[in-house]
């Protein structure tokens, strides 16, 4: 978008940074109680184990199938709270301020979870945009550092219904944000 101020520009790509930093997003596979949901919606949503009541922007809705075969609806959430939108006016800076200049690292992409079954067993690929990214993921926690959770190498199989958390890493970059999906 063409701004023509320089502290609209500054809201705008600090309203982008919080966005890719904070933008934690979820894909879930609902009933078809989920139909009245719409791509650009705002819903609420709560996992007990992990959030209650956080509000999140509908990103993709496509027909599916369930577990046992049954028509569903995924649905792709985007985390859209409001403080991601906050502004404060002391946050701006002269646009003659050489800090305001100064650049920040990359941010690393966020990966990509695909799933498939080959001959009755399920297995998982992660993948990130980011080219020379390592890939880290875990079935119990967020792998925060390069070092957390284990090394993405391969095609990994899996039984169940398990939450697998995942982030790429790359030296140099911004790390990547935390990818949470549940295994179907």
């Amino acid at each position: 978008a063409l701004v023509d101020s320089g502290s609209q520009a500054q809201r705008l790509a600090n309203i982008q940074l919080r966005q890719a930093r904070r933008g934690r997003t979820v894909q879930l596979q609902c009933n078809l109680k989920a139909m009245p949901v719409t791509v650009g919606s705002n819903v609420m949503l709560s996992l007990p184990r992990y959030f209650d009541g956080e509000v999140y922007k509908v990103m993709e809705w496509r027909w599916s199938a369930g577990n046992d075969g049954a028509p569903g609806i995924t649905i792709t959430l985007m985390e859209a709270n409001a403080d991601i939108y906050a502004w404060d006016v002391g946050q701006e800076r002269p646009i003659n301020d050489p800090l305001a200049l100064s650049i920040d690292p990359p941010q690393t992409g966020t990966t990509t979870i695909t799933q498939f079954v080959v001959a009755m067993v399920k297995y998982f690929t992660i993948s990130s945009p980011t080219t020379g990214a390592g890939i880290r993921y875990s079935f119990t926690a967020d792998p925060k550092t390069s070092s957390g959770g284990t090394e993405y190498t391969g095609q990994v199989s899996y039984t169940g219904t398990p939450t697998l958390y995942s982030r790429a890493f790359r030296p140099g970059y911004l790390d990547g944000a935390l990818r949470t999906t549940v295994l179907s």
